[in-house]
């Protein structure tokens, strides 16, 4: 693995410092499913929660309208951008760095569900924007989290435009995480 130069070192040490929140930190689950109530403070719940004789055909109607809206899937998504990229397919696993058979199933079977640093490789490997990227995150089910060490790179890199994955993996591996790819 490449080592890092000094001024990058600096710069992502600078990055991670202001955008890092150690897991501790993080507001625990049960407060941000609370709900204030103008009048006495905090309440479980919520108190205009329909009873269960009380469901209608209005609940169905939103539900079906909801599930209408739903966008194009990650298997879309993905290779639409591949599509858009001009590259080829082997040319995205291979920068990936992403075994060819995995990506045949992924291609092949599009219930096929990757792991997120599969997701933020195919990310690097289309040198997609932060906007692109966070929208294939989502579409696979995944986010950023600033509780994670890896996302934050991840992140910095993609921000300054730093896609060579193999100068990404080394810079996740001088900071002890995890490296990107199948």
């Amino acid at each position: 693995m490449a080592n890092i130069s000094p001024t990058l070192r600096e710069a992502l040490d600078a990055y991670i410092e202001e955008n890092f929140i150690p897991q501790e930190n993080l507001p625990s689950e049960h407060a941000e499913h609370d709900h204030e109530s103008p009048s006495n403070g905090i309440v479980k719940g919520d108190a205009t929660e329909p009873s269960a004789g009380q469901h209608s055909s209005e609940t169905r109607h939103s539900l079906d309208m909801l599930i209408r809206q739903i966008g194009a899937s990650f298997h879309e998504t993905l290779f639409r951008q591949i599509d858009r990229s001009g590259l080829t397919d082997v040319d995205v696993y291979k920068r990936a760095h992403i075994d060819r058979r995995f990506f045949s199933k992924l291609k092949n079977n599009p219930a096929c569900h990757p792991k997120k640093k599969t997701v933020l490789a195919f990310a690097i490997a289309l040198k997609l924007n932060l906007e692109d990227t966070i929208d294939l995150l989502q579409r696979a089910g995944y986010a950023f989290s600033p509780s994670e060490k890896r996302d934050i790179i991840v992140k910095f890199c993609i921000e300054n435009e730093i896609y060579p994955i193999q100068k990404i993996n080394g810079i996740l591996y001088e900071y002890g995480e995890a490296v990107l790819g199948s």
